[in-house]
């Protein structure tokens, strides 16, 4: 029987949000709220934090160490693809779950969706939710088979795909089996719950602390109810830069340069 793990990708030293995975949120940690979160999503084996080993991660590994059921892999900084694929030989593999460590709202239920999606494609090798985008900022949840990890890591020479972990292998669907899930219901797919500025900070922790009350067990349409009824949240990170996810092989030079 095949093990599933989701890798969550968290560093201190982000150049937007400098320290972001470990700001408080509403009284936790931003990365343990996330956490929280992932817990609920159903058949999976592994919870792993993959952080670097700079020491400045150094703490990062002490918030982790503290939580059950948690496991913790460090790698190169700046060659994700080898720090996933290293998670995932430490812990045995088979399928590897990636979320970054900046989106503490992220939907259980969206997450085990994406994963069924995976499953029930033959063969499949990749799985997202977010090539072409339906969902939110912040939802962002993909899925690769460890046979094309292995391969991405073993030819991969271009610092670009190692630092984007699997472009490698979205770019290339005539090469390997990609779904996408889309979202059957309409939704404000602008929206950003991820945490790239100060402003996304603010507004998540907005929405964390109006909603604590059913915390980690909330949805999507919980969130857009609440903003439904204090639409004046919105203006919190309405004005910051979009990161648009990269969708095909022709959008990678012209995302050259951005900073993960």
């Amino acid at each position: 029987m095949s093990r599933t793990g989701i890798v969550i990708q968290a560093r201190m030293g982000s150049t937007r949000l400098c320290g972001k995975a470990l700001a408080d949120v509403v009284g936790k940690p931003l990365l343990v709220r996330q956490i929280e979160r992932l817990r609920l999503v159903s058949d999976v084996d592994r919870l792993i934090v993959a952080t670097s080993d700079s020491a400045l991660d150094d703490a990062i590994e002490v918030v982790v160490r503290s939580l059950e059921g948690v496991e913790l892999w460090r790698g190169p900084e700046q060659d994700v693809l080898a720090r996933f694929a290293g998670a995932a030989s430490a812990f045995n593999l088979d399928v590897i779950g990636r979320v970054t460590g900046d989106c503490p709202l992220i939907d259980p239920s969206v997450v085990g969706r994406v994963l069924a999606a995976f499953r029930s494609e033959a063969g499949c090798d990749y799985a997202s939710n977010c090539r072409p985008r339906s969902w939110p900022y912040g939802f962002d949840v993909e899925f690769v088979s460890r046979n094309a990890l292995d391969i991405a890591n073993a030819e991969a020479t271009d610092m670009f795909d190692r630092q984007h972990v699997l472009v490698y292998i979205f770019t290339q669907p005539e090469r390997f089996r990609c779904v996408n899930l889309l979202n059957a219901k309409p939704c404000d797919n602008h929206l950003r719950f991820t945490v790239d500025y100060q402003e996304d900070l603010d507004f998540v922790r907005e929405i964390v602390s109006r909603l604590q009350s059913s915390w980690p067990n909330i949805e999507l349409i919980q969130i857009e109810d609440l903003l439904r009824r204090e639409p004046n949240l919105l203006s919190i990170n309405r004005n910051v830069p979009a990161h648009e996810s990269i969708t095909d092989a022709s959008q990678r030079e012209s995302a050259r340069g951005r900073v993960a």
